[in-house]
């Protein structure tokens, strides 16, 4: 908080301040409680800004409950035009003066002015002229965009983050558009990169992450690389579901700029009920999901044998791809995953890839996963056609648990898995995962079941 001229056009009419006999009514500016210039705030949200203010005022000016804070000119963001004072401030004292506020809905930087109001109705504020303002300025982001503390920025001169930053600052919210320009004027207008660092609380809940990028950009989430769009490329927009725990989590993003405009935005949201209860299904005229789906549709479950035949109109019958994206909240326990595809398939759990299995196949093998889990978790399948038969199926199950006397007298809960048959694989299926899991997680070729 600085202190300011007199605001012009769009001031609050004010009355000249009364100099009475041995009393001069005028305030000092102390400190911010709360929301120092330029802090974040979420567009639309509510917020407190509290000011600790000193009585400068001479003699027997004491600050009575008849005294208020007044909206003066700017932005009045919802506050309340007259705030009555809630203590008696005796020369000298010092007093926090507040005011609850709605941010606006429109990205950017607000400022709205304040001043006093004495029990005779004249205004007055801090030195020199006893006129000058006190103000709250807010820099308005979108919900899903800020972390504790803001942001640690570092910016690179190159565009791989090589050697040390050549500018370190604190960054509000990651919503840059440098079209032709850069960061700095230290920096090359191409070839620069950057990468920002922070933890903020989140809801145990489902999230969706949206990067919008030109060029490159990739985000880790407690260390877990959840978005890859590291290319150069035009403006466009990735986004990944992951489930999160109720806490504290990491993230980092990291974004590179090759030559022409530069941009890169990194906000989040909890996903709103939507006309995809079961499977988000998504289908490519190709065989690797690239481009924009010629299709998005809603699948109760991922069990299909198309055959030959085309799975939806506008889909090719050959060479064609599918991404299916879902929440699900699992009761804790150990789950079995079983995939079969001809051709291609793929299974991600909360953005770590579990089983790959990206290659020509005849739909007869099964893979399996073992992985314990509670609570909720995004899960995605990918998945290819590369020509002729096209069949597709995903399931789970939880194995049940028995409990298992320990040669102590104590019973331990050991999960009841019913070995797989298993034949000589021709492929080698490999799961990703570098966690210990209980049970170990295995990929398991076995014969179709019957």
């Amino acid at each position: 908080m600085r202190q300011l001229p007199t605001p012009g056009p769009g001031s609050a009419t004010t009355t000249p301040v009364a100099t009475p006999a041995g009393c001069t009514d005028r305030a000092a500016f102390v400190e911010d409680v709360t929301l120092p210039d330029g802090s974040p705030v979420v567009a639309g949200e509510t917020f407190r800004k509290v000011w600790r203010l000193r009585n400068a005022g001479t003699c027997s000016c004491s600050w009575t409950p008849a005294y208020a804070l007044v909206f003066s000119s700017g932005e009045r963001m919802g506050g309340a035009s007259v705030i009555p004072l809630a203590t008696t401030v005796q020369p000298g004292g010092t007093s926090d003066v507040g005011v609850d506020l709605i941010a606006p809905t429109v990205r950017g930087t607000s400022r709205g002015y304040w001043l006093l109001r004495n029990d005779r109705g004249l205004l007055f504020g801090l030195p020199d002229t006893g006129v000058n303002p006190i103000r709250v300025e807010v820099a308005v982001v979108g919900a899903g965009t800020t972390v504790t503390g803001g942001w640690k920025g570092e910016y690179y001169p190159n565009r791989n983050l090589r050697g040390t930053p050549a500018l370190a600052r604190r960054d509000m919210a990651i919503d840059f558009s440098w079209d032709n320009g850069s960061p700095d004027s230290a920096f090359p207008e191409d070839g620069f990169s950057a990468r920002w660092t922070g933890a903020t609380r989140f809801d145990q809940a489902i999230y969706r992450f949206h990067v919008v990028v030109d060029d490159g950009a990739r985000l880790w989430v407690d260390g877990n690389l959840l978005i890859d769009a590291w290319s150069t490329g035009s403006s466009r927009e990735i986004t990944q579901d992951l489930g999160l725990t109720r806490g504290e989590h990491t993230l980092r993003l990291e974004y590179f700029e090759a030559r022409g405009r530069a941009s890169v935005r990194l906000f989040w949201e909890k996903p709103r009920a939507s006309s995809f209860p079961d499977w988000k299904g998504e289908y490519w005229p190709n065989a690797d999901l690239s481009g924009a789906p010629s299709l998005t549709r809603n699948d109760a479950r991922i069990d299909f044998e198309w055959g030959p035949k085309a799975p939806a109109s506008g889909v090719p019958s050959d060479r064609f791809s599918v991404g299916w994206t879902r929440a699900v909240t699992f009761p804790g326990g150990i789950y079995r995953f079983s995939l079969r595809a001809d051709d291609g398939v793929r299974l991600w759990i909360d953005g770590v890839r579990v089983i790959d299995e990206w290659h020509a196949s005849d739909g007869n093998t099964l893979y399996t996963l073992d992985r314990s889990l509670t609570g909720a978790h995004t899960l995605r399948v990918e998945y290819y056609d590369g020509g002729g038969q096209a069949q597709v199926q995903v399931r789970w199950e939880l194995l049940p648990i028995t409990l298992t006397p320990s040669p102590t007298g104590t019973r331990t809960l050991t999960p009841t898995i019913t070995p797989t048959p298993t034949e000589t694989p021709t492929l080698a299926p490999t799961a990703t995962e570098t966690e210990t899991l209980l049970p170990t997680d295995t990929l398991t070729p076995a014969p179709t079941a019957t």
